[in-house]
């Protein structure tokens, strides 16, 4: 091994010295006469970081490169969407919690949002986390109270059924996947309430 390290450690040496001696003789570069100069000056362009120039470091000013230049972001196009501030209206005086998930129906019309239930979580709460609105924003139908902890993951499927997973235990509920048909009945659930997994994260 001492043999291996001395035999690197020579030609590291050797391969340096051979490098500082090609460096040492390069010809000296003639200035540029005043006709024929390189204007250094950043250039400033739209969208464009400006030009810099770079110096070799050799003793001598060699031809300077410019820096790459980076384009900007453009988002310029027309946007065929509208904001519509307000448009899905809770029912009563009832506020909007963390929402943590929205679908579309098969319908496409129909959206379908699963709400912690006017807070960041259902736990004790007796409200409905599954809400349905119409294309109007009202809404039309709601299920699920009492149900879940902490509804996260959400899908509705082609046949109109809606899972939802409730990712959080506690209280003999959570971490559980739940399947209602589009009426808002329990048909499955997958997992024991209140009982995480042992396989790993998802």
């Amino acid at each position: 091994m001492r043999y291996v390290r001395n035999t690197l450690l020579t030609g590291l040496i050797v391969m340096g010295a051979l490098s500082w001696s090609c460096v040492r003789n390069l010809p000296p570069v003639a200035p540029q006469s005043t006709e024929t100069a390189v204007n250094t000056t950043p250039v400033e362009t739209p969208n464009r970081v400006p030009a810099r120039t770079q110096s070799s470091g050799l003793g001598g000013n060699l031809s300077s490169t410019p820096a790459v230049s980076q384009i900007g972001p453009t988002n310029d196009l027309p946007n065929p969407y509208t904001t519509v501030v307000g448009w899905a209206k809770m029912p009563g005086s009832r506020t909007w919690g963390a929402t943590s998930a929205v679908d579309i129906d098969p319908d496409g019309k129909h959206i379908w949002v699963a709400e912690r239930c006017e807070a960041n979580a259902c736990e004790g709460l007796t409200l409905d986390p599954v809400l349905k609105f119409d294309e109007f924003g009202h809404l039309v139908h709601s299920f699920g109270a009492g149900l879940m902890n902490w509804p996260h993951g959400f899908y509705v499927h082609d046949d109109g059924s809606v899972w939802v997973t409730d990712a959080r235990g506690g209280g003999g509920k959570g971490h559980q996947v739940h399947k209602f048909s589009p009426n808002g009945d329990l048909l499955l659930s997958l997992g024991t309430a209140g009982v995480s997994g042992t396989d790993g994260p998802l």
